[in-house]
């Protein structure tokens, strides 16, 4: 079986955690081993996911990252300050999910290093059980 690709998320919160439990549980497409939650407050819910798979957490990025793939997992009214420290930090080739509600691509491009594809996907709340859908919009 091929390795699964390797992820930076950045915050699991409620909908964020759901996600990455989802991804994790479903096996083979994100490997957690290869994986780092980046979160300034680590909740029970990160903590969990640490536990149950094995993935990485820390509080902040404190040196460059590889990673296939970026989720942004945070508040919209909250996205520029947390990617602002970090944004030297982030890889420039991986391919960017926000689920930053209300912010456009090209606002989420601003934040991000010049390379990366940025996705949106507005998931809906029966994600947290394994059964929602998402919509999705790439840029070009």
């Amino acid at each position: 079986m091929a390795e699964g690709a390797s992820l930076l998320a950045i915050g699991a919160g409620h909908m964020g955690g759901a996600l990455l439990e989802g991804a994790f549980k479903a096996g083979g497409v994100i490997d957690p081993a290869r994986s780092l939650i980046i979160d300034p407050q680590p909740s029970d819910r990160i903590r969990s996911l640490e536990g149950a798979y094995g993935v990485s957490v820390a509080t902040i990025l404190r040196a460059p990252v590889a990673a296939d793939a970026v989720l942004i997992a945070v508040k919209p009214q909250v996205l520029e300050n947390v990617l602002a420290p970090i944004r030297a930090y982030l890889p420039e080739t991986a391919v960017y999910v926000s689920i930053a509600a209300g912010k456009t691509v090209a606002a989420i491009e601003e934040q991000l290093p010049a390379g990366g594809a940025v996705v949106r996907a507005m998931p809906n709340t029966p994600a947290a059980v394994g059964k929602g859908v998402s919509g999705l919009y790439a840029a070009s």
